[in-house]
């Protein structure tokens, strides 16, 4: 059962590229290896004294088969599956140490994935929403301002001189002089009656018709 090919050194990147060929490997030693890797150590059925060749060889694939992984583990992992007892529990815990392992570091790819798909959408709707809300605004500005311009004087228009603004102020101030003459007669009258009312009171005279009598 001479088997003088070194194996693949186990190389965490690469341990499916490993285990495949480990596999081969072993197999090739003997064929019944393949059962000690699902099975476990090959039992034999009979007194120990009672032994062929063939069992004392067919005992010992458990220990060739370790020999052989171990061969190919670099220190580190080597300490981790030491503690092993068969061929099948080192394959095993190999198996779970690296392919574990792949699997959480495939799952945090996609978890990061998503949650960059997620950050992009939230970035875009946040551009959306920030161009429609300056769209909005301009839009109530340009809306404010054209209301405000209508009734405003509009400086800016190249027809509008000094002239016309003298004019457009004095028109104003006519306006307001009005506005204050009719208010001051109106305060002024209102104050007459309330004094004519207290003056009649006072001089104790009869009301008939409205007249004094």
């Amino acid at each position: 059962m001479a088997h003088n090919e070194k194996p693949l050194m186990l190389e965490s990147e690469e341990f499916a590229d490993w285990k495949i060929q480990m596999y081969l490997h072993l197999i090739t030693m003997d064929d019944e290896i393949m059962t000690i890797l699902k099975e476990g150590p090959i039992k034999i059925e009979k007194e120990k004294s009672e032994w062929t060749a063939k069992d004392r060889r067919r005992n010992n694939l458990d220990n060739h088969c370790m020999r052989h992984i171990f061969k190919s583990l670099d220190r580190n992992t080597f300490g981790k599956v030491r503690e092993c007892k068969t061929g099948k529990e080192v394959w095993e815990k190999l198996i779970q140490l690296f392919e574990g392992s792949e699997q959480i570091k495939e799952n945090q790819k996609e978890q990061k994935a998503l949650m960059a798909a997620e950050s992009k959408g939230k970035l875009a709707d946040s551009v959306s929403d920030d161009s429609l809300s300056r769209d909005s605004d301009h839009k109530v500005d340009t809306c404010f301002t054209a209301k405000k311009e209508s009734e405003v004087f509009d400086l800016s228009f190249d027809d509008f001189t000094r002239d016309d603004l003298i004019v457009a102020l004095n028109d104003m101030v006519i306006k307001y002089r009005k506005l204050s003459e009719s208010l001051n007669q109106t305060i002024s009258k209102s104050k007459s009656r309330q004094k004519f009312g207290r003056d009649i009171i006072a001089s104790g005279q009869p009301i008939a018709d409205g007249h004094i009598t």
